[in-house]
């Protein structure tokens, strides 16, 4: 089956922005099939100098010396003990099924025009001196590209130019020279494994860790028109260093992180534009966008969501989320803290109870809904940031058709969000994920870099606010080999981005910079604080210069 058909509907799901400036826009129902219009294929714009690539399933046609392709793919090798690598039997490999897939190799400078099917790797290269080489650049125009690996990652930029700096953290980094730009034209579907951590030979160090289904060492500059889907049995789409998104629509159903980029205190995750919708955390852990460094939101719309059980956030970022425009929707069972320096008006919500997939939320104004979404998925903690939304404005808040009361006695713990405690044994159910294998947080990547992966989190149970129920998860765990689905688990449907309010840039907003909440109020983002202590009960939902947190949000009395 074609995993297009897997993205659009995990990732688009019953979607849904209005504010009160513009019409609602709703995504396709989960069971409508997409429109012919769609699907349908667009005239690509391509630069005179760039390199016809064309897949062929197992090979590559292309005139040009530069692009070769081979059955030398780097995998997790079975039939070692521990001395070889910190892999699981899970995530180890034949060479049966090694063989099986075709490495396509570029290995000069440039822009390749990247179409057909491979079942494989595509593997860019520049050699060992193109980290320092500003002209060792590549850039892959894809273009209706379908790729799937069942023992890698499926894109993986090893050796181009870093125009990065790994000694010097900046919320600024400068992609223009990126030495890796993926350019999206028309509809492109990257399905990936991972390898886990290889060791040098008589050492613990890494020789190869790639976490990631589409994986760049090297900074990663995303633009275009087109749409990237990533179905990913690990993480999705990592960065070891930085990642931009300028434009285009990006798709990602991960088992682990959505988005991880993995330099510690320096990596950055940077949307300017675009659609990115993310569902990760499909496995036993994982958040929607996990950044080592940073996470800076200037524009755009961005729903992500993550694992509601583990403590994992739809947003987690080391060094501070900052949200100064676009639309913003994350929900997990917590979201880190959001930055006081954040330039647009949102809100940070943690709920006594988990609030259940389908749930319809919305946020209202003197009987006026301005933003709403239903959620695709279980969740106990959510930001929502939108360029319509003010400061001093008293909101109401409607969850499942239910009016929502925050504040009172205790509180549940920030970081946590509702459902799970310290102390308590976890009850699986039926519907639970199964165990992480022991190990080493699976992914890989060669002798250079700095490996990713996060500590692991203590699973939650679910509560209950509204929705469908269901076990919080859109789809069956993706299974390692081959990473295909059952056909009959999945119904097409199209996504429709949403818009922001007429008039408005979505890089601006009035609200001006939010200055960290007062003493006691804490964060649902901020880990291991102290519960929120006695609060007047309130049904109004009102963010000021001083705060922007609300806690014990669950149904008015």
């Amino acid at each position: 089956m074609k995993f297009r058909t897997i993205l659009t509907l995990l990732l688009a799901a019953a979607l849904l922005f209005s504010f009160a400036a513009c019409a609602k826009q709703s995504v396709a129902d989960e069971t409508e099939a997409p429109t012919e219009a769609a699907t349908e294929a667009v005239e690509t714009q391509v630069p005179a100098d760039a390199v016809e690539l064309k897949l062929t399933g197992d090979g590559v046609d292309c005139d040009s010396e530069a692009v070769f392709a081979a059955n030398d793919i780097i995998y997790y090798e079975a039939g070692h003990d521990d001395t070889y690598g910190a892999g699981s039997a899970d995530e180890a490999h034949t060479a049966e099924e090694a063989a099986a897939q075709t490495v396509v190799h570029i290995t000069a400078p440039g822009t390749y025009h990247v179409t057909g099917t491979l079942n494989g790797q595509l593997f860019v290269d520049l050699g060992d001196d193109a980290k320092k080489d500003e002209n060792a650049r590549v850039t892959l125009l894809l273009d209706g590209a379908e790729i799937t690996c069942g023992v890698a990652p499926a894109v993986l930029f090893y050796r181009v130019y870093e125009c990065g700096d790994k000694e010097n953290f900046t919320l600024t980094p400068d992609l223009t020279n990126a030495g890796a730009v993926v350019v999206l034209q028309n509809e492109n579907n990257i399905t990936g494994s991972h390898v886990a951590k290889i060791y040098k030979e008589g050492t613990t160090d890494k020789r190869y860790k790639f976490d990631g289904a589409f994986y760049s060492k090297m900074s990663l500059r995303i633009e275009g028109d087109g749409v990237l889907n990533v179905t990913a049995d690990n993480e999705g789409l990592d960065s070891e260093l930085h990642l931009e998104i300028n434009s285009g629509t990006v798709n990602i159903y991960s088992q682990d992180d959505g988005v991880n980029t993995n330099e510690d205190g320096i990596s950055v995750t940077t949307i300017n534009g675009g659609d990115v919708t993310i569902s990760g955390g499909n496995g036993s852990e994982g958040d929607g966008i996990d950044s080592n460094g940073a996470l800076v939101i200037n524009g755009g719309s961005l729903y992500a969501s993550a694992n509601p059980r583990t403590g994992d956030g739809g947003i987690d970022a080391d060094l501070g989320i900052y949200l100064n425009g676009g639309i913003v929707i994350a929900t997990g069972s917590r979201n880190d803290e959001i930055s006081s320096d954040s330039k647009q008006v949102l809100m940070d919500l943690t709920f006594t109870d988990t609030v259940k997939k389908g749930a319809a939320v919305a946020l209202i104004d003197n009987e006026t809904e301005i933003f709403s979404f239903t959620a695709t998925r279980d969740f106990s903690a959510l930001v929502i940031s939108a360029p319509g939304l003010q400061l001093d404005v008293p909101y109401s808040l409607s969850v499942g058709g239910t009016l929502q009361q925050h504040g009172g006695k205790g509180g549940t713990m920030p970081g946590i969000g509702g459902g799970w405690q310290p102390g308590e044994i976890p009850n699986p159910g039926d519907g639970a994920p199964p165990e992480k294998p022991e190990g080493e947080n699976p992914g890989t990547q060669p002798p250079s870099g700095n490996p990713g992966g996060s500590g692991e989190q203590p699973p939650a149970q679910p509560g209950g606010n509204g929705g469908s129920g269901g076990n919080g998860n859109e789809l069956p765990i993706v299974p390692p080999e081959g990473i295909e689905l059952p056909p009959d688990t999945f119904t097409p449907s199209d996504i429709t981005p949403p818009s922001p309010p007429s008039g408005g840039n979505p890089g601006q907003s009035d609200g001006g910079s939010l200055p960290t909440p007062p003493d006691g109020g804490g964060n649902p983002g901020q880990p291991g604080g102290e519960a929120a202590g006695d609060e007047e009960v309130s049904t109004t939902f009102t963010v000021t210069a001083d705060n922007h947190s609300f806690f014990n949000v669950q149904p008015a009395n």
